[in-house]
């Protein structure tokens, strides 16, 4: 890999906080300060602005070896049409990484490989596309064997990394004990796939059950099309004073999290355990979507929910997702539990990520262009 030049698509890092943006954010932060890092092109293509700062990409020490492009949508376009692709705006390089999906297009020239994050929820957009794919890099095994039996791709092309969690700890300190009384917070927007209904369901049910408990919902606000529909219903709720739905800027999100008790996760298409293990990182219980990638990182450190649990919720029935939450709480509530799990996500930090990127990218460039 010694020469090999690397490309990125950098533009989520800088224009999304959570999610892609926060994975491509932490993952190139962490290569750029390892030794064997190789020179690297990141391409912000796109027509949304910047929203993170400078200082939170982590980028000034390596300035020598990175190179970052920010090509104007409509000059690019034109550009692409005599041949100027994005590996070409960028500077050059030998192998491109697409953080979301396989586009913008590259010329013929170097490798490209890219991110699975959501395996079922982005079938239909990835179905086919792996055919021009060198590589991909997922996040549990379970996609990857998915992918491999599916013959998307041969084994040797398909890559496990670790996630990181580490990134709020530099915001927030570990608290031993939640505020009283105890949070669950959702993080996220509260779209239909993350079924916020059922949540506020079984929320109501912990509270008339006399349990003094909170709900705090961290995403987009009501005025977005995808979260109108819980506004409504939030608005209907007699427990709505009890429930904050907010969206704060990326840097008070640690102090928020730190200080609540448990994490509630209901994503049936997560191929990534990222959000379970930043709540893991402060010591929060986590009441997830039964899914593997949760079960291969969190073990018997989470309550992972049937899907015919959640369904029952959302068809009215929200008792045992209700019981769910109130054991979620007691342990979220317990220094003992809460530390075993701050441990636990101490093992997944960025820079394993990086380590197992790195090897990644030096294993497709040495296999060379997949032939169809």
């Amino acid at each position: 890999m010694v020469g090999d030049v690397v490309g990125v698509d950098y533009l989520a890092a800088s224009r999304h906080a959570p999610g892609a943006g926060r994975y491509a954010r932490e993952l190139i932060r962490a290569v750029v300060a390892r030794a064997d890092a190789p020179p690297l092109r990141l391409l912000e293509f796109g027509r949304t602005p910047a929203v993170m700062p400078e200082e939170s990409l982590g980028l000034t020490s390596a300035a020598t070896r990175v190179r970052r492009a920010l090509p104007r949508r409509l000059l690019f376009g034109a550009a692409a049409r005599i041949g100027l692709t994005v590996d070409r705006w960028a500077g050059g390089c030998d192998l491109f990484h697409h953080i979301v999906e396989p586009r913008p297009p590259t010329s013929r020239g170097p490798l490209r490989v890219a991110t699975i994050s959501e395996w079922q929820g982005e079938a239909s957009r990835w179905d086919g596309r792996c055919d021009d794919l060198d590589g991909v890099f997922v996040f549990s095994q379970t996609t990857a064997d998915a992918l491999v039996g599916e013959g998307a791709l041969a084994a040797e092309r398909v890559v496990v990394t670790p996630v990181g969690c580490d990134h709020w700890r530099r915001a927030a300190e570990f608290r031993a004990e939640p505020d009283d009384p105890p949070t669950l917070i959702v993080l996220g927007s509260p779209r239909q796939e993350r079924h916020p209904r059922a949540i506020l369901a079984a929320f109501e049910t912990l509270r008339d059950g006399g349990l003094d408990a909170r709900l705090l919902v961290i995403g987009a606000g009501a005025e977005r099309p995808e979260t109108r529909d819980f506004a409504r219903t939030l608005a209907g709720s007699r427990h709505a004073p009890y429930v904050r739905w907010q969206t704060p800027f990326e840097h008070a999100i640690p102090e928020l999290v730190a200080a609540c008790a448990t994490l509630v996760h209901l994503h049936a298409h997560e191929a990534t355990p990222v959000t379970p293990l930043e709540a893991c990182s402060f010591g929060l219980s986590v009441v997830g979507s039964d899914v593997p990638a949760f079960r291969e990182a969190l073990g018997d450190e989470a309550r992972l929910v049937a899907a015919e649990t959640i369904d029952a919720a959302e068809r009215g029935a929200p008792e045992a997702l209700a019981d769910e939450f109130a054991a979620g709480l007691q342990s979220g509530a317990r220094p003992v539990d809460r530390l075993r799990r701050a441990e636990l996500a101490q093992r997944f930090t960025w820079d394993a990520c990086a380590a197992a990127t790195i090897a990644g990218w030096r294993q497709f460039l040495a296999l060379g262009h997949r032939r169809c």
